[in-house]
């Protein structure tokens, strides 16, 4: 079984490399130059779907998430007075059920970022 990691790692090179669906990690496993260097498995877009699913469910993995934020919050803003958080939406082209019409004329849903 894959850890929790791995999937946070596939998606976090994904949205750097410009993916815009769970399709585009496919990208990632065929970079073998990149796979060397991180020396990690790449999950398939179905487990990541898995994952996410699982993730989701009864909000415990939720939950998790933002007890691990807090803590790596904590640690990295130690005594940091100000910060300043960007926050941007971006279009993921889905074929899911809530998915609606974009400006861009694409049928996505809207995932909110914060940097």
């Amino acid at each position: 079984a894959l850890k929790a990691s791995t999937f946070i790692n596939t998606l976090v090179l994904s949205q750097h490399e410009g993916g815009e669906c769970l399709d585009d990690v496919v990208h990632i496993a065929k970079d073998k130059a990149l796979r060397l260097v991180t020396n990690q498995q790449v999950p398939t877009p179905q487990a990541i779907g898995t994952w996410l699913r699982r993730l989701g469910k009864d909000n415990q993995g939720i939950k998790a998430l933002r007890k691990a934020n807090k803590t790596l919050l904590k640690a990295t803003l130690n005594n940091c007075k100000n910060i300043t958080l960007d926050i941007d939406a971006s279009e993921v082209i889905a074929n899911k059920a809530d998915a609606q019409w974009t400006y861009k004329g694409n049928k996505a849903i809207c995932q909110w970022w914060g940097i």
